[in-house]
């Protein structure tokens, strides 16, 4: 068994997938406007409820590029019980469906979550946020070609299919246009395993931090910049940059940085204060030129009950620090 493990290993290795292994979570744009898919604490951190969804296909052209698609729904619990009236809330709740294909790996998953927004200032919170879920983790060692390999044992395997439990917790600070956060994906760090027990591989904790802070730069434009980064315990820091520019509250234009030289581009916009739209474009490093058209991902977005006017005017009973989240 443990040669068996170690042959598929080997292959792995041979097809370059060990990456995929390592940083098992996909990667995305989509926190530039739907700060849930970073992290669980955004839950009803905004006061209305939002829906979204999005498709994103890596390295466009090369076979067996990372494929991903994301539904999540969130939103502060008195809103998502009576949706309006709009009120804040400390409770946040959300859920999300989502699944993933990249090589001989497919990854389909559920997960709800629950968030409690603590006060801790006048003008500054604190948000826990926890997904529990499960995972159908497939690897399809089926869909190779056997042409080439030699090995027995490689070319009679069957394919391993596996339901895993799963959980994300993250942390929110908030202050101001201030957020600065932290999550742990793949919590359970759950195995892999074939028919005959055997691991094949195991989900990896993740660690995640990010931040970002909104400023206005003229009138009618805010520029918000973004920094994430993200480790396992076997795998090197990776990061990214990006800032997204925004139009009177309705139209953006982003841009990005991943380590290793991705770049990006995203645009998007509101439609009646309701719809959202974006489409990003990312171009990889010198090693992918001339191999694959870029990355695209494409988002849809409903927001129920947003509101476009800041917040009131303080009054002796309710000062402006009251209306500050």
């Amino acid at each position: 068994m443990a040669f068996r493990k170690l042959a598929i290993t080997a292959l792995l290795i041979a097809l370059g997938v060990t990456t995929i292994v390592a940083q098992q979570l996909p990667l995305g744009n989509q926190y530039l406007i739907n700060d849930f898919s970073l992290n669980p604490a955004y839950a009803g951190a905004n006061d209305n409820v939002e829906a979204f969804m999005s498709y994103r296909q890596e390295w466009t052209g090369v076979e067996g590029a990372p494929e991903s698609r994301l539904i999540n729904i969130n939103g502060a619990l008195p809103n998502l019980l009576g949706f309006l009236p709009v009120t804040p809330g400390e409770v946040g709740i959300g859920a999300a469906i989502h699944s993933q294909e990249a090589g001989i790996f497919r990854t389909s998953g559920f997960s709800a979550t629950f968030s409690y927004k603590f006060k801790v200032a006048a003008v500054q919170s604190v948000r826990l946020g926890l997904s529990l879920g499960v995972l159908e983790q497939n690897l399809n060692l089926s869909d190779l070609s056997t042409s080439a390999i030699n090995d027995p044992i490689l070319m009679n395997n069957a394919d391993a299919r596996q339901v895993l439990f799963d959980a994300t917790f993250g942390a929110l600070y908030h202050f101001q246009k201030l957020y600065v956060g932290v999550l742990v994906p793949r919590l359970m760090e759950s195995a892999v395993e074939d028919e005959s027990g055997t691991s094949l591989y195991t989900m990896s904790r993740h660690y995640v931090i990010h931040a970002s802070y909104k400023m206005p730069v003229a009138p009618q434009f805010t520029v918000e910049p973004f920094v994430v980064a993200r480790t396992t315990a076997n795998s090197v820091l990776a990061f990214e940059l990006a800032a997204k520019t925004e139009y009177d509250k309705q139209w953006w234009l982003g841009l990005m940085y991943r380590k290793g030289g991705t770049m990006g581009l995203t645009l998007g916009g509101k439609i009646f204060n309701v719809v959202q739209m974006a489409y990003s474009y990312e171009f990889a490093g010198s090693a992918m030129l001339g191999q694959s058209n870029g990355t695209h991902e494409v988002s849809l977005g409903f927001l129920i009950g947003e509101s476009k006017s800041d917040a009131p005017a303080s009054t002796i009973k309710k000062p402006y620090y009251d209306w500050v989240k």
